[in-house]
């Protein structure tokens, strides 16, 4: 395999593994008792290693600028998320979260 096919593959994998995750999390908050689970899943946010909590940080803050572009697409049931980014943008833009 060459170095490029290798890559490719690489790319394919990760790929396949956000989607993964993408699911989990997704099944993990389509419930009635988010306030619980968000209450949990924070807490056990707080006992990661703190390079992993800013980290986790940095993905929230490139999330939320996601979902303030033309790329995010709304309807009825996200609008009032992609006006909250809208609204942070401007400070998550000037803030920068290095990795430590």
């Amino acid at each position: 395999m060459t170095f490029e096919e290798r890559k490719e593959q690489a790319v394919r994998d990760l790929a396949e593994e956000a989607q993964k995750l993408a699911d989990k999390i997704s099944k993990y908050f389509n419930t009635f008792d988010f306030v619980i689970r968000a209450e949990a899943l924070n807490r056990e946010l707080d006992c990661e290693h703190r390079t992993l909590q800013q980290t986790f940080a940095r993905f929230m803050q490139s999330r939320f600028l996601h979902m303030a572009s033309d790329e995010y697409l709304t309807d009825g049931r996200n609008q009032n998320s992609k006006e909250l980014a809208k609204e942070l943008n401007s400070i998550l833009e000037k803030r920068n979260l290095p990795m430590i």
